[in-house]
């Protein structure tokens, strides 16, 4: 099965293009600078596997290889804890989707937790397996709005996608805050981290501010800043872009409920992780505490999703090992561990892969009340 049928018969590379890339439903290929673009996609992506390969290079060279088979045989003997390990991402992908569910409800707009599960899955199969081509943010906001849907007109749909594109992209914020105050949660709760690694308070008081800074933006009065970006000269043109995206954040500056639940659910999922992480050291036979694993697990997560390597290969190990080394996880278990994680991750982008052929694509495109900036829609 070629790419072009590989979600369903309406819906071809041609169509994602146009859903997921050009919002305003022209081709990118009929454009000019688009091969320049992808050009420069197809280099950077290329930087970035060469960043991940020498990070692994650099980090590799202070491990004995018998030493990293031996944690990796461990986890033969200790299988139960693997199970777990690869269990637990089940319940994340469940949280997620109660997350987003909650983001949605906000707007008046529901949607079935199997459906947006479906959608978090299909997300990490791209994520995982197509870093160059759609972000998996983007494809599950596509997919949740019901794609090539011919219910809906292609203003509707496009204008459907970039509004939950819009809350997709509140949905990573809050599970940012989310890592932030498990970290921090857990920092106060065993201060002894904080004397082993100094560095952790800096990191958390960086955070902390990226945070606020966030924060403030999204305070903004977003009605007049939609206006004033809809009526400046060349902005102009994304009058109706922008009032779409303005439009779906205002909403949550009144509906602080809903987003205090979205970052209790992103604090769970951080607990999920942080479980997942010591069941995979306990089956490498790797003795850490699980205090010690709430404070840096949360930070090596944030700074594996900084995009300078491929799904954070490399960039992963070396913080974990870092961060790890002053509580007693050595260079080997660190890769080990972190190895563990990116074999379970993978497993799920593959279960996503196999909901994508089988194109079981959601069938009620979310196109009701897209608020516009500067409308009276509450």
């Amino acid at each position: 099965m070629n790419c072009r049928n590989a979600i369903g018969s309406d819906f071809d590379s041609k169509n994602a293009r146009e859903s997921i890339l050009e919002v305003d439903g022209s081709v990118p290929s009929e454009r000019p600078g688009v091969r320049t673009g992808r050009d420069r996609s197809l280099w950077l992506n290329l930087a970035r596997i060469l960043f991940s390969i020498v990070l692994l290079w650099i980090l590799l060279r202070t491990v004995a290889l018998s030493e990293l088979v031996q944690f990796l045989a461990e986890g033969v003997r200790r299988w139960p804890f693997l199970v777990v390990a690869f269990a637990l991402p089940a319940l994340g992908v469940l949280v997620s989707a109660l997350r987003w569910r909650v983001l949605l409800a906000a707007h008046g707009l529901s949607i079935s937790i199997p459906r947006l599960a479906e959608a978090v899955l299909i997300g990490t199969y791209y994520n995982q397996f197509l870093p160059s081509t759609i972000g998996g943010d983007v494809v599950r906001s596509w997919w949740v709005t019901g794609g090539g849907s011919s219910r809906s007109g292609d203003k509707d749909r496009s204008e459907s996608t970039l509004f939950n594109i819009a809350i997709v992209a509140v949905d990573r914020l809050m599970g940012i805050h989310g890592i932030f105050a498990m970290a921090f949660l857990a920092a106060v709760v065993s201060p002894s981290i904080g004397e082993k690694i100094p560095a952790i308070w800096g990191l958390l008081a960086l955070m902390a501010a990226g945070i606020v800074a966030v924060g403030l933006l999204a305070y903004l009065p977003t009605r007049s800043v939609g206006r004033w970006f809809a009526s400046h000269g060349a902005l102009r043109k994304f009058r109706e872009k922008a009032g779409t995206v303005y439009g779906a954040l205002e909403r949550y500056r009144k509906r602080k409920g809903h987003l205090m639940f979205a970052i209790l659910l992103s604090m769970g999922l951080q607990v999920l992780l942080i479980a997942q992480y010591w069941a995979l050291a306990a089956a490498f036979g790797i003795h850490v505490s699980i205090w010690s694993l709430a404070v840096i697990v949360p930070i090596v997560n944030l700074i594996s999703l900084i995009p300078v390597a491929i799904n954070g290969i490399g960039v992963r190990e070396n913080a974990l090992a870092l961060l790890g080394a002053p509580i007693g996880l050595a260079p080997s278990g660190a890769i080990a561990v972190a190895w563990g994680f990116l074999f379970a991750t993978f497993v799920y982008a593959i279960v996503g892969g196999v909901l994508h052929l089988r194109g079981r694509r959601l069938r009620a495109p979310i196109v009701a009340s897209v608020p516009q900036a500067g409308s009276e829609h509450e």
